[in-house]
C-alpha cells in the first residue's frame, strides 16, 4: 500500500502511476480530480464556471507585472514540481510591496508562472471528503482558530457543521471533477459568503481533526467498508503544540502586549 502525504510525493506516484500500481495499492484519487486540483489556475476556472465565489487575482509569467494592490499573496500555480529529474517546491508568500513581490518572483517566474492573488479577510476552512465517483460519501469541516500571518497551515482547528450553502459548492465542484477518492477544499468564510482559495488534491495536515470528529479517512481509501463513519462529532479541537506557539509569540511580539500569550 502507497499513501502520499505530500504534493511531491504525490507528484511522484502519478507519474509513476503505470509501474508502481502492479506492485501496490496506491490510495490516490481520480487523476482528471487530481490535475485539477494541483493546478490553481484550473482550480479557480472550474469554480468560475460553477458560480463559486473565488478571490481576484492576475497571473504573472514575467517580472513585467501590471498594477497590483498590496497585501497580496503570491502562489506558483502548484505547489510542486517535477522537472529535467529535479523536484521543486514552492511556498505560498504574502507580499506587501512590489519590493518583496520582484524579489519572490525572481526565484519563482522561470521556473513556472505565479499567481497574484487578493487578501480576503475571514477566517479559513477546510472542507475535508471522501467521495466515489463524484458523490460525497462522507466528510468533516475544519475551522482554522489560529493561522500563520503570512500564509501556511493553522496550528489549532475545531471541527464545526457543515454550512448547506458551502455543502452545495463542495458537491458542485466534486461531481464536476467525479472525485474518487479524498480532497480538502479551503475556503474562506466571509461576512457574507464563502470564498473558494483552492484545492488540496491528497490527505491535509489537519487529519487528526477528522479521526478524533469520528471519520478514519485513511481507512475509508482503503476500502474498509465496515469503518464507521457516520458519527461525525463537531465541536471538538485539536492543537500542534510547537507551531501554536510560534503563534501565540508571533502574536504577543507584534502587539506588545502580554495579555495574548496569558489568555493562550
Amino acid at each position: 500500500i502507497i499513501l502520499p502525504i505530500n504534493d511531491i510525493a504525490t507528484d511522484i506516484i502519478f507519474d509513476c502511476k503505470k509501474e508502481l500500481s502492479k506492485k501496490a495499492k496506491l490510495l490516490i484519487p481520480n487523476e482528471e480530480a487530481y490535475r485539477i486540483a494541483r493546478n490553481k489556475l484550473e482550480t479557480l476556472y472550474l469554480a468560475e464556471k460553477l458560480q463559486i465565489p473565488i478571490p481576484k487575482y492576475i497571473v504573472l509569467r514575467n517580472l513585467n507585472s501590471p498594477k497590483i494592490s498590496y497585501p497580496c499573496y503570491l502562489k506558483p500555480l502548484s505547489s510542486t514540481l517535477i522537472s529535467a529529474e529535479k523536484c521543486y517546491s514552492f511556498p505560498v508568500k504574502k507580499v506587501v510591496n512590489k519590493l518583496e513581490m520582484i524579489e519572490f518572483l525572481r526565484e519563482t517566474i522561470n521556473i513556472l508562472p505565479v499567481m497574484a492573488q487578493e487578501k480576503i479577510d475571514g477566517y479559513g476552512l477546510g472542507v475535508n471528503v471522501f467521495c466515489v465517483k463524484g458523490q460525497i460519501i462522507t466528510y468533516t469541516v475544519n475551522k482554522r482558530i489560529h493561522e500563520p500571518p503570512n500564509g501556511g497551515g493553522s496550528s489549532y482547528r475545531k471541527s464545526i457543521k457543515l454550512d448547506p450553502n458551502l455543502r452545495e459548492y463542495v458537491e458542485s465542484l466534486v461531481s464536476a471533477m467525479k472525485l474518487d477518492g479524498a480532497m480538502m477544499f479551503e475556503f474562506k468564510a466571509t461576512n457574507n459568503e464563502y470564498i473558494l482559495m483552492e484545492i488540496n488534491p491528497r490527505l491535509w495536515g489537519s487529519l487528526s481533526v477528522s479521526t478524533f470528529s469520528g471519520v478514519n479517512f485513511p481507512m475509508l481509501m482503503l476500502g474498509r467498508k465496515n469503518v464507521e463513519y457516520k458519527n461525525y462529532k463537531y465541536g471538538l479541537y485539536t492543537r500542534n503544540f510547537r507551531q501554536d506557539l510560534k503563534w501565540v509569540l508571533i502574536k504577543t511580539i507584534n502587539n506588545k502586549n502580554l495579555v495574548c500569550f496569558f489568555k493562550w
